[in-house]
């Protein structure tokens, strides 16, 4: 199910929030990524799941294979990368 890019959906994303569980997401959006590499919005989410999860290399490092992966982006996320940066990023559900 991971593989095939299915799991990555939003209430799985609401639920593992809600409970707390925010790393057993980012292996489904990796996989996402993987399946769609022009998908802007998860690379956008992986990198707001390593963010929450307190791992902001992993969060700029997301946002930095956005930038490769999808050049029409590279300013918003170059924008996301210094707010991570500076800590100010603020991440809605």
């Amino acid at each position: 199910l991971i593989d095939s890019n299915q799991a990555a959906d939003q209430r799985i994303l609401a639920a593992y929030s809600a409970t707390g569980q925010i790393a057993k997401a980012i292996p489904l959006w990796e996989a996402r990524i993987k399946a769609s590499p022009q998908d802007a919005q998860a690379y956008f989410t992986l990198a707001a799941l390593y963010y929450q999860s307190g791992n902001k290399a992993q969060a700029i490092a997301s946002l930095q294979a956005a930038k490769a992966a999808i050049p029409s982006i590279a300013e918003q996320a170059d924008s996301l990368i210094t707010e991570v940066q500076n800590g100010t990023a603020t991440v809605t559900q």
